[in-house]
């Protein structure tokens, strides 16, 4: 009895290791995946959008694609960047008033860097008319307490972003531009829920995307 109950387990642990083991390819939009053997796709397409769902008994990857797919957050230097702090800046100047074109201004403004002693209070630093201007911001925590990495790579843009029990993916492809629409086709994913060990599971799917325009 003691025997038979041994092999079952031993035969039921391989059977999990095979299925981790073995490999399948999803793709959404123009970018595919490689997932273990034992998850599994659903997907709505449309015209020029597509959702998808992919998942196992643990883990629900939740895709996005298209002009204008779900947000993810933003990175401290995408946080930094934003156009918000630059009007703000030039309110302290107490110009926006008397400017007839106030959107020329952003492109007067240029943000020379953010410096920080703490990593938690910044200082934006612009350049306006041949004047530094500061502006202090607060960096979120949401933002902050999280992991990024970010590169361009064959024409797309990535992003990736690990947090406490989630992973987030952004992937823009910059040369698939509408006009009309002003935006890029973009794919987001998102997995929420997630422990250390699937985290990093997780990451490495989310590493092993290609591109196939």
């Amino acid at each position: 009895m003691k025997t038979t109950v041994l092999f079952l387990l031993l035969l039921f642990s391989s059977w999990i290791r095979r299925d981790e083991n073995e490999k399948k390819v999803f793709s959404v939009g123009n970018f595919s995946f490689e997932f273990p053997a034992n998850y599994k796709k659903k997907a709505k397409k449309y015209k020029d959008a597509e959702f998808a769902w992919i998942e196992q008994e643990h883990i629900l990857f939740s895709c996005d694609y298209g002009y204008y797919p779900s947000p993810v957050l933003s990175s401290p230097q995408e946080f930094f960047e934003q156009d918000k702090w630059k009007w703000n800046s030039l309110a302290k100047l107490n110009v926006l008033s008397t400017e007839k074109n106030v959107t020329d201004l952003l492109k007067k403004i240029k943000l020379l860097k953010s410096v920080t002693t703490d990593s938690i209070e910044y200082t934006n630093i612009y350049l306006f008319n041949n004047d530094t201007l500061k502006y202090p911001i607060k960096l979120p925590k949401e933002i902050r307490d999280n992991y990024f990495e970010m590169d361009t790579l064959e024409g797309v843009f990535y992003k990736r972003i690990k947090g406490i029990d989630f992973v987030q993916f952004y992937a823009k492809e910059l040369n698939n531009y509408n006009p009309a629409l002003k935006a890029n086709k973009t794919l987001t994913i998102t997995i929420e829920k997630l422990n250390k060990r699937e985290i990093e599971r997780v990451w490495t799917i989310l590493n092993s995307c290609k591109y196939t325009p």
